[in-house]
């Protein structure tokens, strides 16, 4: 009896746009001991739902644009034996964090200031005090 061992790996890559991130999941590392893989398909597991870009590839792509994480699996199969993986053994998660914004920084309004033009200069100051007679 020939045993068939199907083994996954998981590679993925990210590119930041904006607010949102896409990711690469690369099932390239999956091996066969009976031949060929001759199919692949890509599942979300848990997360937020998004698309799943060529989920029936060896590579396949998600965009994410809320931080969370995420699961996906690949099913991989083999025609010579018609026998698949199992998609609960073949997880691969990816943590997207939310984004740190910069501080921002506020001086306060603008302000404008008019100098005099003239000065008063008090040159001699009388005071004159009064007392009431005892």
């Amino acid at each position: 009896m020939k045993k068939l061992i199907l083994i996954l790996m998981f590679l993925w890559t990210a590119t930041v746009v904006h607010s949102q991130i896409t990711v690469t999941l690369n099932g390239s590392g999956s091996t066969d001991s009976s031949g060929t893989i001759t199919s692949y398909k890509w599942n979300q597991v848990s997360g937020t739902p998004v698309t799943i870009n060529n989920s029936n590839s060896v590579i396949a792509t998600v965009v994410i644009n809320v931080a969370g994480v995420y699961v996906f699996s690949l099913k991989v199969c083999d025609a010579v034996t018609n026998l698949c993986s199992v998609n609960a053994d073949s997880t691969t998660t990816i943590t997207v964090n939310a984004a740190f914004k910069r501080p921002h920084a506020n001086a306060g309004l603008n302000q404008t200031f008019t100098l005099p033009t003239a000065m008063i200069e008090v040159k001699k100051a009388e005071y004159l005090v009064w007392q009431k007679p005892f």
